[in-house]
């Protein structure tokens, strides 16, 4: 047998070896550089405290509801029968409710698109609307017992807080 093909074999494996080695050689040099930059950075200023969202709860007796809205929103219109939430500087509708009779008939504008939402585990369908970059679901649930509709138009970012915590409570007769 002849040893010059064992000795190249060898040769080659040796020369695979010491590539592999320099390729490692130069990922843990990366990673200690990347490490080192990252320990030499300044730690970053902690974040600002921010006071917690208070939550207020409207009540209604006369439409038979009940629900919890921001305290950052303030009530600017309100009658037996409907009440309309804007925020603090009285620009934006938030939130606005009715609660005529179940007969009376009221005439929207057309709106932007439809969407299914979730509504206390039940899927309706809701009409979109956009006002001043906003979009607004309108709702409209009927109590056939009480002979009373409620219809809710709602800002998109507050409905999640509207469908958890309206409650239908005993209206006043």
């Amino acid at each position: 047998m002849k040893a010059k093909p064992y000795v190249f074999l060898l040769v080659l494996v040796a020369l695979l070896i010491f590539i592999l080695g320099v390729r490692y050689g130069q990922k843990v040099e990366k990673t200690n550089k990347t490490i080192n930059y990252l320990i030499s950075l300044p730690p970053t200023q902690p974040p600002l405290k921010t006071k917690p969202l208070d939550y207020l709860t409207y009540r209604s007796t006369a439409c038979g509801i009940s629900f919890l809205y921001p305290s950052s929103l303030v009530v600017k219109e309100q009658t037996t029968t409907n009440i309309l939430f804007t925020d603090k500087d009285k620009k934006n509708q938030m939130i606005l409710v009715e609660c005529p009779a179940l007969n009376t008939i009221i005439d929207f504008d057309k709106p932007e698109a439809s969407a299914e939402v979730a509504f206390k585990k039940q899927k309706i369908i809701t009409d979109i609307y956009k006002r001043d970059g906003r979009e607004y679901y309108l709702l409209a649930l009927n109590d056939f017992v009480k002979n009373k509709q409620l219809i809710c138009e709602i800002e998109k970012s507050l409905f999640p807080l509207f469908e958890k915590t309206l409650e239908f409570i005993s209206p006043t007769p």
